[in-house]
This record gives C-alpha cells, structure tokens and sequence, in this order.
C-alpha cells in the first residue's frame, strides 16, 4: 500500500468511527469498476482491478446488506428511503464477460458495462470483441453504454469533435447491438459544459463521471457521480464506500467547479 492510498484509508477510517449513524445514506450510488482479474494501469500500481473471488464479496455484500436496493444505472433516482446502488464497468474488458457476468448473474444483479469503439474494433487482446459484446449484451440485466469512439479525453477536444466521438460511438454500437445505447461514462472523467451540451444533443439520457460521491434526486442525470473501487477495497473498505466515508475525495478533485 503506498503512501497516498494509506492516508485515504486512514481518513475514512477515522470518518466511520467518528459517525453517529450506522445507517446507510439515502440516495443513488453508482459504483465504478474496470477488469475483474486482469491486472490493468500498471502506470496507476494496477488499482483499477479486482480479484475475481473479491468481485464475488463484493456483490453478496450488496444482496445481503439491509437498506440497499441494487438497481440498472439507468433506473436510479435518488428518492425514497433506502440506499439505491448501480453496479457500472469501464472499458469493457473481457473478464467483464468471463468473470463478472457469471457472478452477477447468479445474484440477480443489473449492470452496465461502458465500452469503446476503439477498444472492441482495434485492441480486443484485452478488451471484448465485437461476437463477445453481443454475448454480455444478451445476458439477462446486461445494458451496454458509450465510452467514446476512440477512448480520448473530451474535454481538450473542440465542439466539433466531441461531437463525433459521442455521436459516432453510440451510432457504431446501436447498429451492433439493434437496441438503443442511451446511457455513457465519459473517458478519463474528462469533462466541462460544452462536452456535457453535446452528450445531450447527442441523445444520451444519463451519462458517469468519475466525479466521487452519491446522487440525489436533484443530481444533473449527465453528470452522474461514482464511487471507484480499487484492488485494495477489502470488504471493510467497500462498506465504509457505500456508507459514503470516502466521499470527501470529492471535494478535492480538480473537476469540482464543473459541477457548481
């Protein structure tokens, strides 16, 4: 564990021990994963994976825990009185398919796996192909959403192209799939007003950042807030995640004004 990531432990350990309420908070919280086995982003020590047999943890935390209504990404509001939560993927790795979908499954949990053009057409070494897309596609609580059509930052990019790589993407895989693809995560979480005006001209109808913390009702459905869960999250951690004791990474990213 290095140091950056034991002071955040550290912090939200504190935070959970401090707090009055055992109780989860209200709202909608969309949970953000990569690959589930392949070990990835080794310029980021791999932190964007988890262990198959983590995976499995994690998801029968979210059945078992009261006060937690497991929800598509696409459903969650924010209201009433329990803890809605999103199961969402990056990239579109192959053990997404292999290793997730099996787990997911058996527990009767929705999904949402974001992919890219670029990723499924040019570097399916790593990530699904098109036959394997269309095969997570028909599993039963599978929803397939846009991540750019060539994986780029957006928010660098003039209006112009922003609009070919949301447009393009969603075009290229609403023809393979035959269903509309109405939900997307931006790219690196690169994003200003003009790339979140363009995402809805586009048609998109909700869209994830990597903005940390939980949604209400009130929340912009374009700039939907996640939770990242790393290879370290042990079931301790994910718990102290979905009660919220690491939401105050929130208020320091760089991003924030995007959301003011």
């Amino acid at each position: 564990m290095n140091l950056k990531r034991g002071i955040s432990c550290g912090i939200s350990e504190m935070l959970s021990r401090i707090s009055l309420s055992a109780n989860f908070r209200t709202g909608f919280r969309v949970l953000l994963y990569h690959s589930v086995g392949t070990r990835t982003d080794l310029k980021t020590s791999g932190v964007y994976y988890v262990t198959p047999d983590l995976f499995q943890r994690h998801m029968s935390i979210l059945k078992e825990l009261k006060g937690i209504s497991v929800v598509g990404f696409e459903e969650g509001n924010g209201y009433g009185d329990t803890l809605e939560v999103a199961v969402t993927f990056d990239d579109g790795f192959k053990d997404n398919l292999s290793e997730a979908v099996p787990i997911l499954t058996e527990l009767e949990i929705p999904f949402t796996v974001f992919v890219s053009r670029k990723h499924i057409k040019y570097d399916a070494s790593e990530y699904l192909n098109e036959a394997e897309l269309k095969e997570l596609a028909a599993w039963p609580g599978a929803t397939i959403g846009a991540h750019g059509a060539n994986h780029l930052p957006l928010a660098p990019l003039d209006q112009s192209e922003i609009w070919h790589e949301v447009h393009d993407s969603k075009n290229y895989l609403e023809d393979l799939l035959g269903k509309p693809v109405l939900t997307m995560s931006y790219p690196f979480g690169s994003l200003n007003h003009v790339v979140r005006d363009v995402v809805e001209k586009a048609g998109y109808l909700r869209a994830a950042c990597r903005h940390w913390g939980i949604n209400d009702a009130y929340n912009d459905r374009l700039l939907l807030y996640r939770t990242p869960i790393h290879a370290e999250d042990t079931e301790r951690i994910f718990i102290q995640k979905l009660k919220g004791f690491w939401d105050w990474h929130g208020r320091f990213q760089r991003d924030q004004k995007i959301y003011e």
